[in-house]
Order: C-alpha cells, then structure tokens, then sequence
C-alpha cells in the first residue's frame, strides 16, 4: 500500500487532468460542451444514478517507489445517457435505446475521459496503466468507496440543462 502522504500532492494534478480529458471527451464525440463544477468529497449514499462507467489507473509518478492507485467513475441518469447516445449518434430524441447500446456508450466515454487523462498526465511525469472500463446498470446504485483510498471526489458535470457526476478515488 503506498503512503497516503507520499502522494497527496498529486491528486490535484490527477483531478485536473481528468476533468480536462472530460471536457475535450464530450466536445469531440458528443458535440456539446460540459461545464465541470467543483469538486465536493464523496459522502455516502450521494451520488446515486442508473448507470455509470469505471475504470482504474495504476502506476508511478517520476519513476518513484510509491504506486498510485486511482479510480474514475462516470455516473448518469437512464434519460441522460439515452440523450447523449442519441446526440452522438445523430439520433432523433423520441428513436428507442436499447441499454446494451447504453451500457456501450458509458462504457467508452469512461475509457476515453481516462485515456485522455492518461496523455495528459504523461507528459506531467506520471506512468499509468489503465484497467477495462465495467459498467453498472440498476436503479439509483451507488458506487461505494474502496478501502484505502486518501481522495475521494465528487464532481457535478453540466451537460445543456442537466446533470451528470464523476468521481476521482486515489489511494
């Protein structure tokens, strides 16, 4: 387990570098512009949605001995996630969504939103590895803490008039 204190420095680099890669992620394939609010900590129970994306990032900052554990979650609404799959995908509103095209969709913007904050992060001395995304579908889930962790934020995205959450865990 690596030492909590050894890497607090480095979560504000890691929150930033995801929220960056969330903006140019919904601008360039979903064609609509996000507005990231600020970051709260995780309490429990909150937030709750219908389906959200996971995926973990491993590894190192600057070659040092400390291995950074991260996790980031994008957490939706059923309605929101039909209306961004629909967006990018051209769709008129009222064309029916199946949720294993749903589960897709949250399932790769999770990967790019990480991946791009992989590149970001990269060029800022860290060596990252990322896991498969997983998706969670079920009504008002909540994704818990997992034990260990230092850092645990929340984040309130701005998608047109509604509201979507990511959370950053670090340990």
């Amino acid at each position: 387990m690596p030492n909590a204190s050894a890497n607090d420095s480095l979560h504000l680099p890691i929150l930033q570098a995801a929220s960056q890669s969330l903006k140019n992620t919904f601008e360039q394939m979903v064609f609509v512009p996000v507005t990231v609010g600020e970051p709260v900590e995780k309490a429990d129970g909150n937030p709750t949605g219908s389906i959200s994306g996971t995926i973990g990032l491993t590894g190192t900052y600057n070659g040092g001995p400390a291995e950074l554990r991260a996790k980031l979650s994008l957490i939706f609404s059923d309605e929101l996630a039909m209306r961004i799959f629909r967006g990018m995908m051209m769709m008129d509103e009222t064309t029916p969504v199946e949720m294993a095209e749903l589960r897709d969709v949250v399932g790769e913007l999770t990967n790019m939103t990480a991946g791009g904050a992989k590149t970001i992060l990269s060029g800022a001395g860290f060596k990252l590895s990322l896991s498969l995304p997983s998706v969670a579908v079920g009504h008002d889930h909540y994704l818990g803490a997992t034990p260990g962790i230092a850092f645990s934020k929340v984040v309130p995205v701005t998608f047109k008039e509604s509201v979507f959450y990511f959370e950053v865990s670090i340990s």
